[in-house]
């Protein structure tokens, strides 16, 4: 069934299918998101040098903000689905930070030998308010003004606040400005945690050589820097949403002799233990510099296990909620950094330089709470000891149910055009059970295998060019786009130009449409690799000879072109955000001319 066309745009075809998201995002006025952010800061300082060798340095800064976002959905959005009226949302946030430190500063020169002792004490602290109004029903294209005409009106509003405490003590030595080691010790308190658990310390130290200052290596003329370190420390984490070891209230209604009336109900449970997510990294780092630094190296090995790891864990039913925030399990990273900087081609007239970055991480997930393997219930909602964290684990499909393959389709009661998913435990039939034990299985993670970046720089004469691009391998998502654009046969319709299985075109990248009996979601589960050339400028600058004439000490004119480009074989918008639609569902193209002036 066709909906016909609004403003040049097909409103939607078939049956129930979603709305066009072409209209939505078209100059009509259908959908508009506003948002205004006003923010003041202020910081003061003093410093006192109470002996030659003593600093103390206190320093205050305070940041106020007043955001407000505005939020207008016409008939014709995806929310409203032409079968709803249009809703407007208003929200207000109030936000307010201090902080307050006081350092005192040490400082020794002995010979060849320096010494820089640091004692700092800090206290932050930051409240937020906010309230929001949202009006449904509006009899006509009002935005979020006349929001009293609205059927529906629901206001909400909300206060939480957080505050951290922190010492510090640090020493730094070098001798011969060659052999440098640092200590550091820091105990960090934070508002948010349970009673007893809100302080821990967390120490550090680091050792590093300049090797490249070394007679031996002086001898050799091709480098021209050369410096190793090593550092091992802990980190602590508390980033958790206020009042989330506390039991809270959510408001509902009760029904008192047939008489609906407000009231409450637990809305989570507490968690009087909850305490700081600590990480250790061991980290080994070179430096290198060859041919007058020519070439330039930065390489940084590192290994880092988390314990205590803050995440929602899952538990019975029975205790009327299905997760609680908890230190759960345990996680290890290790990986390699590496930065590359060349000096390609460098003359009078011409200039041309390489920066390239590369970027591996190995995540795994080492332990979990009671010797558990699996947390979770499939899906995205599961932690799995031995595979990365943002896994997914749920049916793999390996392919389309082709003609041929009718009799074992009807097996698995599937029929040609269906997805055919892969039978892991070989029982004859598509199972959902325990974790482990049924057809799912680990099929990708959300965390990239590795990445990429690469600058090139060229300059002739006045003129200069500059590309960037970047590479994102090993990424799945489950795509939100293919959710949101194309159904199974309970809809029997496709909204995208996809390869789609038919009797005369037997694909095996998409189901029949109109079959019946589909399991479509497993074919969401894609690849999001891609390369993006993110960024390509050119200048002139306008010679000097000119520029006196001007009276000015710069001009420079440019033309900048962002994400002029991307390649990637996910299905959908932009595969690095994985979006459904909506803001950051769709990529942009950003073209700038400017001029710089300098006097």
């Amino acid at each position: 069934m066709s909906y016909g066309a609004v403003n040049g745009y097909a409103v939607k075809m078939g049956v129930g299918a979603s709305m066009n998201p072409l209209l939505e995002a078209s100059s009509y006025d259908n959908y508009i998101y506003e948002r205004n952010v006003s923010s003041q800061m202020g910081n003061a300082f003093a410093e006192v040098t109470l002996h030659k060798n003593l600093i103390f340095k206190s320093q205050i800064s305070a940041n106020y903000e007043l955001a407000r976002y505005k939020e207008f959905r016409g008939r014709y959005s995806k929310d409203r689905d032409n079968n709803k009226p249009p809703r407007g949302t208003v929200e207000n946030d109030y936000k307010q930070a201090f902080t307050f430190d006081n350092q005192l500063t040490y400082n020794l020169q002995m010979g060849r030998s320096k010494l820089n002792v640091t004692a700092l004490q800090s206290a932050f602290k930051t409240n937020t308010e906010m309230n929001i109004m949202t009006f449904d029903g509006l009899p006509y294209n009002s935005r979020w003004y006349n929001l009293n005409s609205a059927t529906t009106k629901n206001i909400s509003s909300g206060f939480n606040q957080r505050q951290l405490s922190s010492l510090m003590g640090r020493i730094n030595y070098t001798f011969n400005e060659k052999y440098l080691i640092t200590f550091t010790g820091r105990q960090d308190g934070a508002s948010v945690l349970a009673a007893g658990q809100k302080y821990a310390f967390f120490p550090s130290g680091a050792i590093a050589w300049k090797l490249g200052d070394e007679k031996f290596i002086k001898k050799v003329k091709a480098i021209s820097d050369l410096k190793l370190r090593v550092s091992y420390g802990q980190v602590g984490n508390s980033v958790i949403s206020p009042y989330s070891t506390s039991a809270t209230l959510l408001t509902t209604t009760y029904s008192f002799q047939q008489t609906v009336a407000p009231g409450f109900a637990p809305n989570n449970l507490a968690n009087q233990a909850l305490g700081w997510e600590r990480s250790q990294e061991l980290n080994l780092g070179l430096n290198l510099g060859l041919f007058n630094n020519r070439i330039s190296a930065t390489v940084e090995l590192y290994k880092r296990k988390t314990k205590d790891l803050i995440m929602k864990e899952s538990i019975p039913n029975s205790t009327g909620f299905s997760s609680v925030v908890n230190n759960v399990g345990q996680v290890s990273n290790k990986g390699i950094e590496i930065l590359l900087n060349t000096v390609n081609v460098s003359t009078k007239n011409v200039r041309w330089t390489t920066s390239l970055n590369f970027s591996k991480n190995i995540n795994s997930v080492d332990a979990l709470p009671n010797g558990a393997k699996f947390s979770g219930s499939g899906n995205t909602n599961t932690i799995m000891v031995g595979s990365p964290l943002k896994m997914y684990y749920d049916y793999k499909a390996i392919g389309i149910w082709q003609t041929k393959d009718s009799a074992l389709a009807r097996v698995y009661g599937a029929f040609p055009g269906n997805v055919r998913i892969l039978d892991v435990n070989n029982d004859g039939k598509i199972t959902t059970g325990v974790l482990g034990q049924d057809d799912r299985v680990y099929l990708g993670t959300q965390l990239p295998n590795f990445t990429m970046g690469m600058t090139n720089r060229v300059s002739y004469k006045n003129f200069d060019f500059s590309i960037m691009v970047y590479y994102r391998n090993g990424t799945m998502y489950n795509n939100d786009f293919l959710g949101q654009y194309i159904q199974d046969y309970n809809g029997g319709w496709g909204r995208l130009k996809l390869n789609y299985w038919t009797k005369n075109n037997p694909s095996n990248e998409f189901w029949g449409m109109g079959v019946k009996g589909n399991n479509t979601g497993a074919l969401y589960f894609e690849d999001a690799s891609f390369l993006r050339i993110g960024d390509m400028t050119m200048g002139f600058n306008v010679p000097k000879v000119k520029l006196d004439k001007l009276g000015v000490d710069r001009i420079r004119i440019y033309a900048q072109l962002t994400n002029p480009a991307r390649f990637t074989k996910f299905h959908g918008n932009d595969p690095e955000y994985n979006g459904g639609g909506y803001q950051d569902g769709f990529e942009t193209m950003n073209y700038t001319f400017g001029v710089n002036v300098g006097f």
